[in-house]
């Protein structure tokens, strides 16, 4: 049922009210407001070269997890998206968490730490397990520095860490960036802890042992597809940006797109072949934006995505909001499914809702 669809809201920490915390909403579709909305304690004071925002799980199986960080310690929690649902502290720690996900089962989170007296410090990856002991695991220990001549940006990047999970749990994507603006992607197999280092790409996701992911790297710049087994690199011969979904087990690459003179369409890319499938297509005048964008995630069956067609309204005369339309879109049926619009309430500003 449509109803059922779990989303989580988390708009940047430095939006979201009084310094020191940042909010947390989540619900269904099915309820037209949020059954969760918290204000977590949040410390990232780290300087104007640094950027941390919220470390946040995707909702998953009825419940997310997030993390609390006071300046002291970080909790990871879980809470029931239901009304007053259990809000639980599975662990704590005192390290920074720097970015988590959580294994498709819900088994374990997988945290980037980093020392809290040196942001900068990389602590490596640790496994949190989620049966209630709150037990800790070393997973892997700290990225290595970006090897001299690296793909180096133009503009110099604050240190990062990326955390990204496959969509079946086996492997985890890490991307470090260090202040010096290299960056590196390790792909680990989460249980022989074998890791593939790859020079700089923006990882798209890991599906079925292939990584997808954009760069300028082996067969020219635009979209590839890594075999991690053998490492062969395929390329696409098209250089887009897009979500990742599973279809019939294989990735799929699904890319907003417009040649600048007609309406956007939503379209299915192989990331192998390059071969392009037109999805849907958006009515003249209109844009459309991803989900995502919004920091919205949604707890989406495997081959949908979620869109925004954002139509201009032009009544009343000023600047008026324009009509939101969300959509569900079917990657392996091609077809798009109106859903009501996620009951989640902006920082202020245009589009807010509410």
């Amino acid at each position: 049922m449509l109803g059922d669809i779990d989303w989580v809201y988390t708009p940047p920490a430095s939006s979201s009210g009084p310094d020191g915390f940042y909010r947390l909403q989540a619900g269904t579709l099915g309820h037209d407001e949020p059954l969760v909305d918290l204000k977590v304690p949040w410390r990232a004071e780290l300087g104007d070269a640094m950027a941390r925002e919220p470390a946040i799980g995707a909702p998953h199986a009825g419940a997310v997890v997030y993390v609390a960080d006071d300046g002291a310690e970080s909790e990871v929690h879980r809470v029931e998206i239901a009304p007053d649902g259990d809000d639980e502290v599975l662990a704590r720690l005192d390290e920074v968490i720097w970015d988590i996900v959580v294994a498709p089962d819900e088994s374990a989170a997988y945290a980037a730490v980093v020392d809290r007296a040196d942001p900068t410090r990389d602590l490596g990856l640790v496994r949190i397990l989620l049966d209630e002991s709150g037990a800790v695991e070393p997973l892997l220990p700290p990225a290595p520095p970006a090897a001299a001549g690296a793909f180096r940006r133009v503009a110099t990047l604050a240190f990062q860490i990326h955390l990204a999970i496959s969509s079946d749990g086996k492997h985890l994507v890490r991307r470090t960036c260090h202040e010096a603006g290299t960056c590196l992607v390790e792909v680990i197999d989460v249980a022989t802890r074998r890791t593939l280092e790859l020079p700089d790409r923006e990882v798209l996701g890991v599906v079925a042992g292939v990584i997808v992911a954009r760069g300028c790297h082996g067969p020219g710049c635009g979209l590839h597809a890594v075999d991690i087994e053998t490492r062969a690199v395929a390329s696409a011969g098209v250089d887009i940006s897009g979500r990742v979904v599973v279809v019939d087990g294989e990735p799929v690459v699904v890319a907003v797109l417009s040649d600048g003179s007609g309406p956007f369409t939503v379209e299915a890319v192989d990331p192998a072949s390059g071969r392009r499938d037109v999805l849907h297509r958006v009515p003249a005048g209109t844009d459309i934006i991803s989900g995502d964008f919004l920091f919205l995630q949604m707890d989406l069956p495997e081959s949908f995505i979620h869109v925004i067609e954002l139509t201009p309204t032009g009544e009343g005369g000023g600047a008026q909001p324009p009509d939101e339309r969300h959509l569900l879109i079917s990657v392996d049926e091609g077809r798009a499914i109106q859903i009501p619009r996620p009951a989640f309430t902006q920082p202020g500003g245009p589009g807010s809702h509410g």
